[in-house]
C-alpha cells in the first residue's frame, strides 16, 4: 500500500503544469460601476489568461498563487467546475465548488477590489481604462503558514 501511494505522488509531482511568470495582483480603487469592470475582467479573460477580481480581505494575497496552482492542475487534468480559469481559481479562494456561494463569498462587489492575472498587460488595460487608483500592489509569494493547504485540501461542496 505505501509503494502505491509514494507512486501516486511522485506521478503528480512530475505532471504539475507549467507557472505563469506574469503572475500579478494589486489593490485598486475605482468610482467606475463594478459590474462594468467585472464584465471587462470577464471579456479579458479567454483561455489560459484570466483576470480575477475579488473582494478585498486580510490575507487574500497569501491564497492567490495555491489557488492558481489548484486550478491549473484541474484544468490540465480536465476537472474543472467551470470552463473558466478565473472561476476556478475563485472557487479555491472562497473554499466552495459552488460558483455562485464563491461569488458572494470572494467576488468583487465594492469600489475597492483585489485583481489578479497571470498577465501584467490585462490588470494595466483594465486600470487605465477605468482610470483606477492603484492603493497596493502585491508581491505573490507562497507562504506556507498562510497558505499551503489550499491546493490540496478537499473543498466542500455546499449546495
Amino acid at each position: 500500500m505505501v509503494e502505491i501511494k509514494e507512486t501516486i505522488l511522485r506521478h503528480s509531482m512530475y505532471n504539475l503544469p507549467k507557472f505563469s511568470n506574469g503572475l500579478c495582483a494589486a489593490l485598486l480603487s475605482s468610482s467606475s460601476d463594478i459590474a462594468i469592470i467585472l464584465e471587462e475582467s470577464k471579456r479579458l479573460s479567454k483561455g489560459s489568461d484570466f483576470v480575477l477580481m475579488l473582494r478585498p480581505s486580510k490575507g487574500t494575497e497569501h491564497k492567490l498563487i495555491p489557488a492558481y496552482i489548484g486550478a491549473m492542475i484541474r484544468q490540465n487534468s480536465g476537472t474543472m467546475r467551470s470552463n473558466s480559469l478565473a472561476i476556478e481559481i475563485l472557487l479555491f479562494i472562497s473554499g466552495t465548488m459552488n460558483i455562485g456561494n464563491a461569488i458572494k463569498r470572494a467576488g468583487a462587489n465594492g469600489k475597492e477590489f483585489v485583481i489578479f492575472s497571470n498577465r501584467k498587460k490585462l490588470i494595466e488595460g483594465i486600470i487605465s481604462k477605468f482610470k483606477m487608483k492603484k492603493l497596493k500592489a502585491y508581491l505573490l509569494e507562497l507562504d506556507p503558514k498562510a497558505s499551503g493547504r489550499i491546493a490540496i485540501t478537499a473543498i466542500k461542496d455546499d449546495k
